[in-house]
């Protein structure tokens, strides 16, 4: 089986280091590029060493395979089916960069989304994979990992966070998350997925499910990474408290020009936050409620009756709580310039569509007014076609 990143940048670079140091020599771990021309300047290079630098130590994992993600007259390897892709492109790049790996990939296929902001996997699933019986598994990963890119194939790793990842369920009734429901312990004590959950050799549906299981076993085995398998219900928790963090520090420090830690600190950034935070818990709600009018009516029936308290908001995503995740962050990453502040200074497109923006389509479709959310969607983009930095 081979293993595919897709988009090798700071964490590309990173996650394809740590991924051919565990898996096996004969499963192939292949740097998909963009284009043909940068696949040709690796080939030509010799690129088959990617660095990760961790306190001013460099180490090197080598023996990397190269493809390209374009189609024409590409390798015949680069049109090989693909059984395992890691996705760590910008969230805006994702779609065209996924449509032209389209005929590469099937229903056995396992694509890993490992990027910042959200609707990435809802964009894919409504514009590139809208057969579900064809659409490939999906693995969600949200990543604290703190990493910036020193030159090519070379990731300084500057912060070490970990991945929590979680499988999207499966449309025909197999509980992949059996092993993490049934576990008594203690909560930082649960087990990793249990493989056989996925599938088993003397299962019928094998070769439907074992790239899926393949590539759960790989992530788990990146301990210098500190992955985490844990539900999906409660990936959905952590990623929308992610969403916020960066809802306030990413368009903030790219419209102030400052590091992280330079917010919140005074009246006016904390009484913004005050308001994200409120707006984004107003849009949580909403969709907490719309999910319990979706509820089925037998279930509805025993809430009705007592027997079963109607699902409610997480209380870590209050108001209060989002603001002081948020501070927390700002704080263990004050020195940091966020990725949005590095992109508008090169000019390069930001996530804010994946950010604030999801936030306000989010509060739009469920009727709910998000005008801070809004404002800094717009001020951002207004930002990038404005490049002030370069006249002072």
């Amino acid at each position: 089986m081979r293993f595919h990143v897709l988009g090798v940048g700071a964490i590309g670079s990173l996650v394809a280091h740590h991924l051919r140091n565990v898996v096996p020599r004969e499963n192939p771990v292949v740097l998909l590029h963009r284009t043909r021309s940068q696949a040709k300047r690796a080939r030509v290079d010799h690129i088959s060493t990617v660095k990760v630098e961790t306190q001013g130590i460099v180490k090197e994992a080598q023996g990397f395979a190269q493809e390209v993600a374009e189609g024409g007259d590409a390798a015949k390897s680069d049109q090989d089916p693909i059984d395992s892709v890691i996705v760590t492109t910008k969230a805006h790049s994702t779609r065209a960069a996924i449509a032209k790996l389209l005929p590469r990939l099937s229903a056995s296929s396992t694509v890993v989304l490992m990027q910042n902001g959200m609707g990435v996997y809802e964009e894919l699933v409504e514009e590139v994979f809208k057969n579900p019986t064809s659409r490939p598994h999906f693995i969600l990963c949200s990543n604290s990992h703190g990493a910036w890119l020193k030159n090519s194939f070379h990731s300084v790793h500057a912060g070490v966070g970990d991945l929590q990842l979680a499988v999207m369920p499966n449309r025909r009734n197999r509980d992949y998350e059996a092993s993490l429901s049934s576990h008594t312990g203690p909560q930082f004590d649960k087990p990793l997925l249990s493989l056989d959950d996925i599938t088993r050799s003397d299962d019928p549906s094998l070769a439907r499910y074992h790239t899926l299981r393949n590539t759960v076993a790989a992530l788990s085995s990146l301990s210098s990474l500190c992955p985490k398998w844990v539900p999906m219900s409660e990936l959905q928790v952590i990623l929308r408290r992610k969403l916020v963090a960066n809802a306030a520090i990413n368009p903030l420090t790219a419209l102030m020009g400052c590091r992280n830690g330079n917010l919140f600190r005074d009246t006016e950034s904390i009484k913004m936050l005050n308001n994200l935070c409120k707006e984004a818990e107003a849009v949580f709600l909403a969709e907490r409620q719309q999910a319990n009018e979706g509820m089925s009516d037998s279930l509805q029936q025993e809430v009705s009756t007592g027997h079963i308290s109607p699902p409610s908001l997480d209380p870590r995503l209050r108001h209060s709580a989002l603001v002081e995740s948020t501070i927390r962050v700002s704080r263990t990453t004050g020195a940091n310039i966020s990725s949005m502040l590095s992109d508008v200074r090169r000019n390069l497109p930001t996530e804010i569509d994946y950010i604030n923006g999801f936030l306000s389509n989010r509060g739009q479709h469920l009727g709910i007014p998000t005008p801070l959310n809004d404002a800094l969607t717009s001020l951002v983009k207004i930002r990038k076609h404005i490049p002030l930095d370069q006249l002072m």
